[in-house]
């Protein structure tokens, strides 16, 4: 059998087992789950498109069999077709030379690749929205019920001090733009993981995608400007720019840790800077993330980075 069609039968395979792993109800199966894209990018990285779309396909059926189709959809939507198409664009590339088409070659650009996964995460979010109902009061009424639910299954009721209302209303808030921002930055993680894997084992495809050196295009302000706005809205839009908004901020946060490493590259200070960044990442996640935020949406209005005479941009960057 072709070596491709069995490495994605094994990716499948894994991939489909990580994801089932959230049905056993273990708390600890929670990082199994965010896993469950390692194996395609592992495949699509260091063997191609097609053992990813093999991968894939083995992975849906497995899922078919072993729950249900609707968990299968669920799949489908949120690991299977997000990692194909993602493998897809990084695999793009063109000689920088024409005259030369076996020398060196320009590949999709990082930014572009991290602002598709923030618009991947917010797609996976919106859908999950929609199977709530859709509306912004289908979508209350449902989180509203399925916590309520979860509380009287496992036989814990609410604290004394806590006011579920309270939490409730917090859940329904938040959970549509922190889920699609953890979606964004787990799959970033696998990506950048992957790619590592496949390049110790000497199957890369394509180098390592350049994170300290991404830029992203001036669109990419104005959509954070646009989802802004829209959150403020309410209703059924509001929840909707919500989960994009979620999205954007993880990946302008991704930028702003770039652009940060990028201004004090060879400073005799880097090393307390980076230091005092993951001090307060611990410590003050949500501020860290705040910070890191609005640096990289200011460097992608002002490019502080040239201004600064960091490394110019570079057609594999943008």
């Amino acid at each position: 059998m072709n070596t491709s069609i069995l490495i994605g039968i094994g990716a499948g395979l894994a991939s489909a087992l990580l994801f089932l792993s959230v049905t056993t109800g273990n708390p600890a199966a929670v990082v199994l789950f965010y896993a469950a894209p390692l194996p395609l990018f592992i495949a699509g990285f260091g063997w191609g498109l097609f053992p990813v779309l093999v991968a894939a396909g083995v992975a849906v059926v497995t899922t078919v069999i072993a729950t249900h189709f609707i968990f299968s959809g669920i799949y489908a939507v949120s690991c299977a077709a997000p990692c194909v198409w993602l493998v897809r664009l990084a695999l793009l590339s063109r000689p920088l030379d024409e005259s030369d088409p076996q020398g060196p070659r320009e590949w999709y650009p990082a930014g572009r690749l991290v602002l598709w996964t923030a618009a991947l995460g917010a797609c996976v979010a919106i859908a999950a929205i929609i199977t709530f109902g859709g509306t912004a009061e289908n979508y209350a009424r449902t989180i509203d019920t399925v916590f309520r639910e979860l509380f009287k299954v496992s036989g814990n009721p609410f604290p004394a001090e806590a006011n579920p209302d309270v939490l409730i209303a917090i859940m329904t808030r938040f959970l549509a733009p922190v889920s699609a921002a953890l979606w964004a930055l787990f799959t970033l993680f696998n990506m950048w993981l992957a790619i590592r894997i496949a390049t110790m084992s000497g199957q890369a495809i394509r180098p390592s995608i350049g994170i300290r050196d991404m830029r992203f295009p001036p669109q990419a302000s104005a959509a954070f400007a646009a989802a802004l706005a829209g959150a403020f809205v309410g209703g059924t839009l509001g929840l909707y720019a919500k989960a994009v908004l979620g999205a954007l901020v993880a990946v302008f946060a991704v930028l702003g840790v770039a652009v940060l490493f990028g201004l004090t590259r060879g400073m005799a200070a880097q090393p307390l800077i980076l230091a005092a960044m993951v001090l307060l990442a611990v410590f003050m996640a949500p501020l860290f993330v705040a910070i890191v935020a609005l640096i990289g949406i200011s460097d992608t209005v002002f490019n502080f980075r040239n201004q600064r005479g960091g490394p110019p941009a570079t057609p594999g960057s943008e």
